[in-house]
């Protein structure tokens, strides 16, 4: 037996990988799917209830470049597990620029919605002088910072 699969070059012998992979990526974005639809209604009506206008801000600015990031992350595993594009490292780069621009996007939207938003609402309750310097100051300079790390990191 064992010298027959010595000797034998068949290619269901080196598909098995291929199947393997498959069906872990299958069975990864049915569950990612899933886990996106439950945490994200769960997490929408339990905001919606507890009336707090920040997390509803923040699930709606989080659920699509979410998303995004788990799709080009969970292709970038599955190229590199299988060694698919061993020989293009272009992809390989790409996929990672593609992380990167999703990551800054992300991180400049909750930085100048959530946080500005936050910050205004805390203004109002305390009727604060800076807030007319600080809240400006925050939407017009921080997303400049975030882009300047995120293209820094993209090159």
């Amino acid at each position: 037996m064992l010298t027959l699969l010595q000797t034998s070059n068949s290619s269901a012998i080196y598909s098995l990988p291929w199947l393997e992979q498959g069906g872990i990526l299958g069975i990864a974005i049915v569950l990612g799917f899933f886990l996106y639809l439950l945490v994200f209604s769960v997490l929408k009506s339990f905001f919606r209830r507890s009336s707090n206008e920040i997390g509803i801000l923040t699930i709606n600015i989080l659920q699509t470049p979410l998303l995004i990031l788990f799709v080009l992350i969970a292709l970038k595993v599955l190229t590199y597990s299988l060694n698919l594009l061993e020989h293009l490292p272009l992809i390989h780069r790409l996929l990672t620029a593609g992380i990167i621009v999703v990551t800054t996007y992300l991180i400049n939207q909750l930085f100048t919605q959530v946080i500005a938003y936050s910050l205004s609402k805390y203004a109002e309750k305390t009727e604060a002088d800076w807030d007319d310097v600080l809240i400006p100051l925050i939407k017009n300079t921080l997303p400049i910072l975030v882009y300047l790390i995120g293209g820094f990191l993209f090159l």
